[in-house]
């Protein structure tokens, strides 16, 4: 079973056991409606994972269905920051609405205070799978666990090697460590022959 899912899995069952009262009941089962929002239409996220976990919930009986609402640019003009401001009003009215909401871990100070501090729902054994990882550096507020990482955005990382045969780096950046110092070498350079224009780093390209 994919790790992923299996993570999934988890949360709801255990969120299903602590605070089945605040669930929605329909002929014994469990329905629970998610909140997503993607800016490619979460197709190789969000929609799998709940798809895979639906069926798992149908063949173990565990009466547990996921509806997933997904905005994304296929079906909505909203952008990250629309989300955003949706789940500030959401909270600040305290909706009841939503049951499960994917947000970026960046906003973990922003919507903090309205979560539910997981330390006091979760197994301890499955708090722990999580905070060797990044979830202790990116979902606690003041103290409270508020959320746990589904999927991490970066999965490679690209370089120009132009520049770095240009300065004799025999080596591309491996590492965060590695990439920083490397782009704090590189602008030096360049700003020495006045390139005001070098960007060392840049998350968000296209392919063009």
């Amino acid at each position: 079973m994919d790790f992923l899912i299996l993570k999934l899995i988890i949360i709801l069952i255990s969120v299903f056991i602590n605070v089945g009262n605040a669930l929605k009941l329909k002929k014994d089962i469990v329905e629970l409606e998610a909140l997503a929002f993607s800016m490619n239409g979460g197709s190789y996220i969000y929609s799998p994972m709940i798809n895979d976990f639906n069926k798992y919930s149908e063949k173990n009986n565990l009466n547990i269905k996921i509806h997933l609402n997904l905005f994304s640019e296929l079906n909505s003009t909203a952008l990250v920051k629309d989300y955003e401001t949706m789940l500030d009003s959401l909270f600040s009215r305290k909706s009841e609405k939503y049951d499960l909401i994917f947000y970026d871990n960046i906003y973990s100070l922003r919507f903090g205070l309205h979560l539910i501090d997981l330390y006091e729902i979760m197994p301890q054994e499955h708090i722990d799978m999580y905070m060797e990882g990044i979830a202790k550096e990116t979902c606690i507020y003041e103290d409270k666990l508020v959320g746990f990482p589904m999927t991490i955005d970066y999965t490679v990382l690209y370089y120009n090697n132009n520049f770095l045969e240009k300065y004799n780096i025999e080596c591309c950046p491996k590492t965060w460590d590695e990439l920083i110092k490397t782009g704090e070498y590189v602008l030096q350079e360049e700003l020495k022959q006045n390139n005001k224009d070098f960007i060392v780093y840049n998350g968000l390209f296209t392919s063009k």
